[in-house]
């Protein structure tokens, strides 16, 4: 898991002051998933802390002018197990909504999902009735179930 978190944020064109922040991480025992861009064009970093491979917490930090500006309020804590991930909470507040964070945490979700070979996404959704919410599950083919997350990978035919 090491390797692929490590290779995740290795980006050539990314600026110097992200990498600057990644190795800061490091020393920290964060573990870099990646680094990229929003669809607004600003750098962000994803990193988890710890070691613990079933309960992951995941986090982005935001830079403004080139220095670190947020690093806290949006995270997506997840629960991993042989065959799945249970999605335990994912926050993105106030005037972050919308700016793309939650795709990105969508994205690296996905990238531990297709490295270890899980077959299932569970969770509760907190306002089952938000059309936005439902939407936003939906693009990446995440189904609300009366209040539960339910997404299974679909398996491919052998002949």
């Amino acid at each position: 898991m090491k390797k692929l978190l490590l290779s995740l944020f290795q980006n050539n064109r990314q600026p110097e002051y992200i990498n600057e922040y990644i190795k800061k991480l490091i020393k920290q025992k964060h573990q870099s998933v990646k680094s990229c861009k929003t669809k607004y064009g600003e750098w962000v970093v994803v990193s988890r802390n710890g070691e613990n491979d079933r309960y992951i917490n995941i986090w982005i930090s935001t830079f403004k002018r080139n220095k670190i500006h947020k690093m806290m309020p949006m995270y997506l804590k997840i629960s991993v197990n042989q065959s799945s991930v249970k999605i335990l909470d994912i926050k993105v507040l106030g005037e972050d909504k919308s700016k793309g964070y939650g795709s990105i945490f969508m994205d690296v979700l996905f990238e531990i999902i297709n490295y270890r070979k899980l077959n299932k996404i569970t969770g509760l959704a907190e306002r089952p009735e938000d059309p936005r919410l439902v939407a936003f599950y939906k693009k990446y083919g995440i189904l609300i179930v009366g209040s539960q997350l339910k997404w299974e990978r679909v398996q491919e035919e052998k002949f």
